[in-house]
């Protein structure tokens, strides 16, 4: 999966103060098709299936599923990725994110690509 990066981070590098880019994987949707907040607290069907690399080469961010992330594409439907830092905040009442391009965007839209590889594993390209 691939994502691009729309501007610089906002507060610090988050990839520096709150650690490793996560992906949770659903098979169908987390919650509703649409992004909902409750997305965020919907159970996902595999959690940490992959850490994005935090040099992101052209602004795009790359990551490879694991094995247990791949089993759970839905390969006739929706299958939604859930991104989270592995440190949720790190308490200096500053707000420290990046923003990514969604789906909806005219340009930079998130990328799945599908590379077989000798392990098996599957890379996502994600435009942030």
């Amino acid at each position: 999966m691939s994502r691009k990066h729309a501007n610089a981070p906002v507060g610090g590098n988050p990839f520096t103060i709150l650690g490793n880019l996560l992906v949770d994987i659903r098979k169908g949707a987390l919650g509703k098709t649409a992004l909902a907040a409750a997305d965020f607290q919907a159970p996902a069907a595999a959690k940490k299936v992959g850490s994005f690399s935090k040099m992101a080469p052209g602004g795009w961010y790359s990551v490879k599923l694991n094995a247990a992330g791949i089993s759970k594409i839905n390969r006739t439907g929706i299958t939604q990725f859930r991104l989270y830092f592995s440190k949720d905040d790190n308490n200096n009442l500053k707000a420290n994110y990046m923003k990514f391009f969604s789906g909806n965007a005219a340009t930079g839209k998130p990328g799945l690509i599908i590379r077989l590889v000798p392990e098996y594993l599957l890379i996502l390209r994600i435009c942030l």
